[in-house]
């Protein structure tokens, strides 16, 4: 049985329909693993539904900027439906086969009746063309993505736009916690911040379109720094947004590592790009001290983690090492050598005796910070770390990893303590709160989650939505809170049915203003 790029399975999962650039369609019987029928098509849609669940009815497109329904059963071709001016690049079923929904290079989406082949609805608004189409399981929620990576939520009755979403701002692959643990930093393509105590989001920092790839928080929480591969670093008053300085002059060769550290008191800045790391005056922007942290040809500063005081940087590159330094005089005070690849994250100790090393390579070390000795080695993960931090006492760390998860472990016996499982994308970054209860992780599916460290229970998770300006914290529960143009993505399904409450009683019973500092605080 050969398949192509594109699926669609029947409800009854007896069913395949498969679609290739071989110019056809093809319905297979999962059973015998036969061959049931083939449709021509000049061109397969892109989309993953061009058939109704029941089997019953298949869509196609032609290279005459049309779409053909038929008769899955008998192979009769029941219409064509045409209307767009530019190739059709794909075509959805509804559920109940009553209504087919298409995307096409000319930028626009149109809902027919499938019956009669009436054109119900078009809707205009992307600049680009329309790749792809997903519609509620009621039908009543359209979703189509554009060339330029834009994504667009409509109301299929009334053709009304309900959202519109870039496929890179609310990504998310850094975060910081102040010092006192009030506020919350989550970086991407845009630098949100959130008031832990008020449960909100109370800024977005744009910078370049590139986004950030580091970011750190003073101790008192009122400066923000974050690193870019626009080649710079960007130092913000978190109370006005104000940019306070912007540190720019990376060798774009080594821009996409930028990494940033913030002394806890804000007086002083880290900006790591290529092999050298800088310490810079957060209100001159002089340079004040320089650390080479490697001599090796192409290697690269990884990380780097600052102590408490500001007095001792820790660096990780690219060379298999990390290094420890005296912010003061400059002088190296450690080498730490004993990965097989990258060290991509470095955490120290709050008291600067002990430091943390995670690597590509499936493997955390614990080393003693005066001694460069390896203490411990942590294997857990299937696949590489991403992430390193340690708690205020130094006696447990977490690991984030590719595979998904973030492993809490005792530093002394090298035993897991805890998994943290539920992402559905690789975990970045991990943070420790200063009593070390609760654990915060994002990942590649775009969100953060705090999680419970004594029963590895998720707490909540957080979203930002439309470019940064929206947002929502959703609990297990299914309670949620969030700014009010956000709360129209919240939905909830009847128990045992695929039905969607999405009016507003429904969401007005789930909502709990200031959920998010409740949950920090151990109320929910």
């Amino acid at each position: 049985m050969s398949l192509g790029h594109s699926l669609a399975l029947t409800e009854d999962g007896k069913q395949l329909l498969t679609g290739s650039d071989d110019k056809s369609a093809i319905l297979w019987d999962l059973a015998t693993g036969k061959k049931v029928r083939t449709f021509p098509s000049s061109w397969w849609c892109s989309s993953s539904l061009p058939m109704s669940r029941d089997g019953k009815r298949v869509v196609t497109a032609d290279d005459k900027h049309a779409v053909t329904l038929w008769d899955a059963v008998t192979g009769e071709k029941l219409r064509t439906l045409a209307g767009h001016t530019k190739f059709v690049y794909a075509a959805v079923l509804s559920g109940d086969g009553k209504h087919v929904f298409t995307g096409s290079a000319d930028g626009t989406a149109i809902v027919w009746e499938a019956e009669t082949g009436k054109q119900v609805r078009t809707f205009r608004g992307h600049a680009k063309g329309v790749l792809r189409l997903a519609v509620s399981a009621d039908g009543r929620r359209v979703l189509t993505l554009s060339e330029n990576s834009t994504a667009m939520l409509w109301d299929a009755a009334s053709g009304e736009t309900l959202g519109t979403f870039q496929e890179h701002p609310d990504a998310v692959g850094a975060l910081a916690l102040s010092g006192d643990g009030k506020h919350l930093a989550l970086a991407g393509y845009r630098v949100g911040l959130w008031d832990l105590t008020r449960g909100k989001k109370v800024r977005t920092f744009r910078g370049n379109k590139s986004g950030f790839g580091s970011v750190a928080l003073s101790g008192d929480g009122k400066a923000l720094i974050a690193g870019s591969p626009e080649e710079e670093a960007i130092l913000w008053e978190t109370a006005s947004g104000k940019t306070l300085r912007t540190f720019p002059g990376y060798d774009a060769y080594w821009g996409f590592w930028v990494t940033v550290a913030l002394a806890n008191d804000d007086t002083s800045v880290v900006i790591a790009a290529g092999s050298t790391a800088d310490l810079r005056s957060a209100t001159t922007g002089k340079s004040l001290q320089t650390f080479k942290a490697t001599d090796l040809v192409l290697a690269s500063i990884r990380s780097a983690a600052m102590s408490r005081d500001g007095k001792l940087l820790l660096l990780g590159a690219s060379d298999k090492t990390a290094t420890l330094w005296e912010t003061e005089s400059g002088k190296k005070l450690q080498s730490f050598s004993g990965h097989t690849d990258h060290v991509v994250s470095v955490a120290l100790s709050r008291d600067g005796k002990s430091v943390v090393t995670g690597s590509p390579d499936r493997t955390a070390i614990l080393w003693e910070a005066a001694s460069g000795k390896k203490l411990q080695t942590f294997v857990g993960h299937r696949v590489g770390i991403n992430g390193v931090a340690l708690s205020h006492d130094g006696k447990q760390f977490v690991t984030a990893s590719q595979d998904q998860t973030a492993i809490l472990w005792d530093a002394a016996t090298g035993k897991k303590l805890q998994t943290f499982q539920g992402h559905t994308g690789g975990v970045g970054a991990v943070l420790l709160s200063p009593d070390g209860n609760h654990l915060w992780t994002v990942s590649a599916d775009r969100s953060a989650r705090l999680w419970d460290t004594g029963t590895g229970k998720e707490r909540c998770r957080l979203y930002s939505l439309n470019a940064g300006e929206d947002w929502l914290v959703v609990t297990p529960e299914g309670f949620f809170d969030g700014s009010e143009a956000a709360w129209r993505f919240v939905a909830y399904r009847e128990p045992g049915t695929v039905k969607l409450l999405d009016d507003a009683d429904a969401r007005k019973c789930f909502h709990r203003p200031g959920l998010l500092a409740q949950v920090w605080k151990g109320e929910k």
